[in-house]
């Protein structure tokens, strides 16, 4: 690592490398090395630990991962089941955070209407949060609470294992907001598409085109990670 003086305050940049293989290894595995990570992870935990001793544990700021370069390494073995899990995961999190006990809303993919889509109805999340979550690994909003699932913000890029981009729309203080997340170059990227006033339940909503060869299988691993899922969810298309 290297500290670097930015505007009258000290950043420090951590380089780490965890993969031998940019895609996949010729075995088929992961190319991501776990150990590696968990070692990354551990000393970084460690030098941030001695750093903030005796700092005000209010003046803490969080510590957020840029996502470039990951997700291209095959971090998850099974990219559909990986997507139906997380994204489904996090609109249930996002609704007990908030208390809303509506079923979440998922949409399955078919001829007429391509795509897998996940609506929650959350507080939906500001633009600034969008940014955060979508750009940064580590960055979650549910550190603090028992009760949701996830906790380390990953599992929001989820989609980008399966599909070059997707489509998250926030529905947020009465402004619906729709953004792309893509990846230009191997880098991931959000562009925001449109903004408007609107009367849809606050909440979040993220959508992903599905090939027709994998029509199937989003629905059968959707239908097997749901019985044992235990949280009301809608199910609709397919």
């Amino acid at each position: 690592y290297a500290p670097v003086e930015l505007a009258g305050e000290t950043l420090f940049v951590f380089n780490a490398y965890t993969q031998h293989y940019f895609r996949k290894k010729p075995d088929g595995s992961p190319a991501v090395d776990y150990k590696a990570l968990g070692q990354v992870f551990k000393s970084l935990n460690n030098f941030l630990r001695t750093l903030s001793q005796g700092v005000n544990p209010a003046d803490v700021k969080p510590v957020g991962i840029p996502m470039i370069g990951a997700g291209l390494a095959g971090v998850y073995s099974d990219k559909v089941m990986a997507v139906v899990r997380e994204i489904i995961c996090n609109a249930r999190d996002a609704q007990v955070v908030c208390g809303e006990d509506r079923p979440v809303e998922v949409h399955l993919p078919n001829t007429l209407e391509p795509y897998f889509h996940v609506r929650d109805f959350g507080t939906g999340i500001s633009e600034e949060g969008v940014m955060d979550m979508y750009l940064k690994y580590g960055h979650s909003t549910k550190k603090s609470s028992n009760d949701v699932i996830g906790m380390m913000g990953i599992g929001s890029k989820s989609p980008l294992a399966y599909s070059d981009s997707f489509i998250v729309e926030s529905y947020f203080e009465g402004v619906a907001t729709t953004y792309s997340v893509y990846k230009e170059n191997g880098i991931p990227q959000i562009s925001k598409l449109s903004q408007g006033l609107t009367t849809e339940p606050s909440g979040l909503k993220v959508k992903l085109s599905v090939a027709p060869r994998h029509y199937e299988e989003f629905v059968a691993k959707t239908q097997t990670f749901l019985t044992h899922f235990g949280y009301p969810v809608t199910l609709t298309g397919a």
